[in-house]
């Protein structure tokens, strides 16, 4: 591949949270570090929570890697960057919320409602600013029903799939609107139990320039800093003789920006929703983009998945509230897979082999809940790959 040549790499990002034994060990995102908690008398006095946790198994040798991995992490550039900070008094709260994305958010709104006091620390400079940082092609790949944060809907003028400028400012009004207090450009440092008589956690927060550096007492401690956000590259044998980009699709903005329009030659290695979108926008701006298909997909058009959604939206919580409701939702979510599928195969036929792309045997539902997979939403790809 010659010098004009460029790579998006858009791969997968790893689960953020992972649980051991009742205790929260990795948490990352939003360059937020990863912060140990140890199970101990002080933390039951409290509770943590992670906004999405998995479990592993394993030995307490695996346990102690871990932490002790976890530790050199929290106590990295953080710490550095507030060696010579100044310090601040301590600050006592019920609730600090690490991560001020629409989780955060959320979290610190509803802690808020019930009369607490709640600190959100960000690493961003706004909130909403890791939306804004997305590709600019990008829309929420759920319907809007799905995506109001507590308390404060989006605007009714919002389309069903808002764009990520759109959802930005939604969060920045929802933090405004609401007198959320968040301290941007601030990361946690470390993380301990307190030793004060309540319990609970000692928190240091140092801010990015380094200027000053705060501990926070906090009896409860929520995790909100997401799964999306760590960019994982593949090591590339011959990178370093390459002469052209190689960006992850969390740096892509678009084809113009980056100089590939015009018939630059792209490889998009991965074919998730931000591989296949990044594609598309390559085309639509004249580039020539080849998208590298590894893993076998499951492929659902967007007006056709949006169906689905409404569908599921407005039965799942009627439903849910019923004792037992969930019993009747068992026909619905056994008929929705076959009948996505029907569709699928109805609107592309042999499409999608003919232009070499693998098909997933499961459906888009199944997937979800057995490997935590979304399905990719066909916004156009598809049909730009078959032309």
């Amino acid at each position: 591949m010659d010098g004009e040549a460029a790579l998006a790499a858009a791969v997968a990002l790893p689960l953020a949270a992972r649980a051991v034994r009742g205790a929260v060990l990795e948490t990352r995102a939003l360059g937020q570090p990863a912060v140990p908690q140890p199970a101990s008398p002080a933390a039951d006095a409290g509770w943590t929570h992670s906004t999405r946790t998995g479990s592993i198994g394993g030995s307490d040798l695996e346990i102690k890697d871990l932490t002790q991995r976890s530790v050199r992490v929290t106590l990295g550039a953080a710490s550095r960057a507030a060696g010579s900070a100044e310090t601040e008094p301590d600050e006592e709260v019920d609730v600090l919320v690490v991560g001020g994305a629409a989780a955060g958010l959320a979290a610190s709104a509803c802690c808020q409602r019930e009369g607490l006091t709640c600190v959100v620390i960000e690493k961003n400079e706004a909130s909403g600013d890791i939306w804004r940082s997305r590709y600019h092609r990008l829309h929420l790949h759920d319907i809007i029903e799905e995506c109001h944060l507590p308390l404060l809907q989006m605007p009714a003028t919002y389309p069903t799939y808002p764009s990520r400028e759109q959802f930005a400012r939604y969060l920045a009004n929802y933090r405004s609107v609401l007198g959320l207090r968040v301290e941007y450009r601030s990361l946690v440092a470390g993380m301990a139990p307190s030793q004060a008589a309540g319990g609970g956690w000692a928190v240091d927060v140092a801010r990015l320039d380094g200027a000053s550096r705060k501990r926070f007492v906090a009896r409860n401690v929520i995790f909100a800093n997401g799964v999306y956000n760590d960019a994982l590259l593949p090591p590339l044998q011959g990178k370093e003789r390459f002469c052209g980009k190689i960006v992850h699709s969390s740096r892509y903005t678009n084809a113009t920006d980056l100089g590939w329009a015009n018939g630059k030659r792209v490889l998009v290695v991965g074919w998730g929703n931000s591989g296949s979108e990044i594609a598309l926008d390559l085309v639509e701006h004249g580039a020539r983009p080849t998208l590298l298909a590894r893993s076998p997909q499951v492929v659902v058009p967007r007006d056709h998945l949006q169906l689905a959604q409404r569908l599921l939206h407005s039965h799942l919580n009627p439903l849910l509230a019923l004792p037992f409701g969930w019993l009747a939702l068992l026909p619905v979510l056994l008929l929705t897979d076959p009948v996505l599928k029907l569709a699928a195969r109805i609107k592309y036929g042999g499409s999608l082999a003919r232009a070499g792309l693998p098909q997933h045997w499961k459906g888009p539902l199944l997937r979800l809940l057995t490997e935590g997979v979304p399905p990719m939403m066909d916004v156009g790809t598809v049909q730009a790959c078959i032309d």
